[in-house]
């Protein structure tokens, strides 16, 4: 990395660690001195303080000629205003024999199991009467009427299950509970 430096660069790299080393030795030689004096210690045990830390010190020479690097040269290798040959064009492909693949079969279609719906119901509701508790719903089917009760069974297949003020809701017999017709009132159609 030093060598991508310039000579500039690299001398003033030098000095600045150069500057670090001796705040470093200074620090460390004024940071006891201080400890020295904090505690009251006498000058004599100071002295040979100084002494026992400069003692492992060696100081180096910087030679900054030895930083400097000569320039390297440069030649360029092509001209700017001549472009290179083109490349030779890519090899033709091979033909490529075309083998016809046989028709797959058709996939057998898979029938779903018919869902089971409940009958219509036959009945058209005239009305209702009776106490609150006792509602009596009044069904129509063709020429005959039928008086029925909450929870009644009617022809095996329709439960009444709950009769309203002006509606009747119907369950089926063999179904589940999800399954529900609602009859409404009819208003006379004269």
């Amino acid at each position: 990395m030093i060598s991508r430096l310039s000579p500039e660069q690299q001398r003033k790299l030098a000095i600045a660690l150069a500057t670090v080393f001796v705040l470093v030795v200074g620090w460390r030689v004024a940071g006891h001195r201080i400890a020295s004096w904090w505690s009251g210690d006498s000058a004599a045990v100071q002295r040979e303080a100084r002494r026992s830390q400069l003692a492992g010190i060696r100081v180096v020479d910087i030679r900054l000629d030895a930083l400097e690097r000569e320039p390297a040269t440069y030649s360029p290798d092509r001209d700017l205003f001549r472009y290179p040959p083109p490349p030779p064009p890519p090899p033709r492909p091979k033909p490529v024999e075309v083998v016809e693949k046989p028709k797959p079969l058709p996939e057998p279609v898979v029938r779903e199991p018919a869902v089971p719906v409940p009958p219509p119901v036959p009945y058209d509701l005239l009305g209702i009467f009776g106490p609150e508790r006792r509602r009596i719903a009044a069904l129509k089917e063709g020429e005959d009427i039928v008086n029925a009760l909450e929870h009644e069974t009617l022809k095996d297949q329709f439960i009444i299950h709950e009769i309203g003020l002006n509606t009747v809701e119907f369950r089926f017999v063999g179904f589940s509970e999800q399954e529900s017709k609602t009859l409404k009132v009819e208003p006379d159609r004269r």
